[in-house]
């Protein structure tokens, strides 16, 4: 599994012995999900296959693979520090990420550019600023956050 909830898992079963033709079962526990050789797009979980050779010999009792579940989440959450003078560049951002796997990597983009890929960008003016992070897995997650700056005084 790559990330989180998707269902990319596979297994990839190699039969030796036997005649060279065989049918399979696989079953999550609870119904037959395929009947072919190599599976894909699964969901974490244990699957068992049964295989039965042509001459209808069923290969004794069954085997069990685990697709493991990928990392937890990756999930973000931040804080900021708003524009403290009407049209300065003193605006910062402090982002935590979570689960996933490391490293992390960080681009932040005002909607035109990317203005930093640092994890806490910081001499920044208002605006909304939009971080994608990417894990190791290329998991990704985003953060929206919006630097306001004080009013003009007159």
């Amino acid at each position: 599994m790559t990330c989180f909830g998707e269902t990319d898992g596979a297994i990839n079963l190699t039969v030796t012995g036997g005649s060279s033709s065989y049918t399979y079962s696989w079953s999550n526990g609870s119904s037959v999900v395929a009947t072919t050789q190599d599976l894909t797009a699964l969901a974490a979980g244990t699957y068992t296959v049964t295989i039965v050779e042509s001459n209808s010999c069923t290969i004794t009792g069954t085997v069990q693979y685990v697709v493991a579940a990928a990392p937890a989440v990756l999930a973000s959450s931040s804080t900021k520090t708003n524009v403290l003078c009407n049209a300065a560049s003193t605006g910062a951002i402090d982002l935590t990420v979570t689960g996933g796997t490391t490293p992390y990597g960080y681009s932040w983009s005002n909607g035109t550019s990317v203005v930093s890929t640092s994890a806490d960008p910081t001499g920044l003016p208002a605006g909304t600023y939009t971080c994608t992070v990417t894990d190791a897995r290329l998991c990704t997650t985003t953060e929206v956050v919006s630097i306001t700056q004080s009013a003009v005084v007159a």
